[in-house]
């Protein structure tokens, strides 16, 4: 706190109170730090939005494992299922098994209506996990803010990263954990869609038919971004974006925005 010229106490903000001694002025200015509360950041609102979930829904969690250096299945990883804080369930130990592979694990998560209510901004209507992968010989995975909705079984694939063994070593250090964040659903986050922005300069062009090719490159960040090119299949790339853009309940004549997907 600190005081202008006539000695009156003055706040941060630049607000004043009255001069020591005198009396304050009937209209004085109030102090703007406290009539005017911080604006929440987006993680106390989510963390109020999972608060706010009765979670007496059942979706499911499947696990799949496999290496990331020629994709073969790694069995038996020892996983870890965390529910976000608030929620008061325990964490889950599960592995993907002998085919590296996974039950599907049961998640409380809240009722499906809630992701059907296209006006829904409050209730976050999905439960959100965290998951840890180990396995001897991989680095750990870490894998936060996985979406699970009531009554849709959701597929999360770890990719195991070898450790690098030394030679001259006399033992293999481990990496820290690979750190995969999925961010918060654009469909309750609001807001424009995670695409960028269309270029202005393109020119549209109508095809006689549509052309669904098998693979595509796909561009490993922003546009601008210094990242590798990766080829997928386009059926694969097709529900990675669907699962960003709309919510899995979203089937037939419940779709509130598109009927009869």
């Amino acid at each position: 706190m600190n005081s202008d010229k006539q000695g009156r106490a003055m706040c941060a903000c630049g607000s004043s109170g009255a001069a020591p001694g005198a009396e304050p002025a009937a209209a004085a200015p109030q102090c703007r730090c406290r009539t005017a509360p911080r604006a929440p950041s987006p993680a106390q609102n989510i963390t109020a939005a999972i608060a706010a979930a009765d979670l007496t829904g059942t979706g499911f969690l499947r696990l799949r494992s496999f290496a990331a250096s020629n994709a073969q299945p790694v069995p038996d990883v020892i996983v870890t299922i965390s529910q976000r804080s608030g929620t008061g369930i325990p964490d889950k130990t599960v592995t993907t098994g002998p085919e590296a592979l996974s039950d599907d694990v049961a998640i409380a998560c809240p009722p499906r209506s809630y992701s059907l209510d296209e006006n829904n901004r409050t209730v976050l209507p999905y439960a959100v996990v965290d998951v840890t992968a180990e396995h001897e010989g991989y680095d750990p995975v870490h894998v936060a803010g996985v979406q699970v909705f009531d009554g849709e079984v959701s597929l999360l694939e770890l990719l195991m990263i070898p450790v690098e063994e030394d030679e001259t070593a006399a033992y293999t250090v481990r990496s820290l954990p690979e750190d995969f964040d999925i961010p918060t659903h654009k469909l309750f986050e609001g807001g424009e869609s995670s695409g960028p922005t269309p270029l202005s300069a393109c020119r549209p062009r109508i095809l006689d038919q549509p052309i669904i090719p098998e693979k595509i490159t796909v561009h490993l960040g922003r546009p601008s971004a210094n990242v590798q090119n990766v080829t997928v299949s386009f059926r694969d790339y097709i529900k990675n974006v669907a699962s960003s853009e709309v919510y899995p309940t979203w089937v037939g004549s419940t779709n509130p925005t598109i009927p009869g997907l």
